[in-house]
């Protein structure tokens, strides 16, 4: 057998607490679409011009009661593969500039709009209350 195609990818997991308080909010939200964002300025911007990474996503994982992690994969170039800690690196010193810059308003906007248009085209009816 052969195999059909060779993965590299690098997984980065941070706890974060269960967010059922918070339900209407989702503060994971808001991390997610900036570490996932892949416009310009962005994590994966970065990683493509450097030809270190091809995509990259982010979701929430459930890690137990009271708990979950965010989890960003990032599918490696070959190159990439060999510069993993370096993507390390750049990964915290953009969540150092998110942590300084705060929150902000208009990206809370943005996430809500997303969150929304997503119901919408799934016809969820549960968050129908919060766009």
């Amino acid at each position: 057998m052969c195999p059909i195609q060779d993965t590299r990818s690098l997984e980065i997991k941070f706890p974060f607490v269960d967010e059922f308080p918070h339900y209407r909010v989702k503060p994971s939200n808001y991390i997610n679409h900036l570490l996932g964002h892949r416009g310009e300025g962005s994590v994966l911007s970065l990683l493509k011009r450097l030809g270190w990474a091809n995509s990259l996503s982010m979701a929430t994982m459930p890690a137990g009661i009271g708990h979950q992690f965010l989890k960003m994969t990032v599918d490696l170039t070959k190159e990439g593969l060999s510069h993993h800690e370096d993507i390390v690196v750049i990964v915290f010193q953009y969540i150092k500039l998110m942590r300084q810059s705060g929150i902000q308003d208009y990206i809370w906007d943005e996430v809500r709009r997303d969150r929304c248009e997503y119901n919408y085209s799934w016809n969820l009816k549960e968050n129908e209350g919060n766009c």
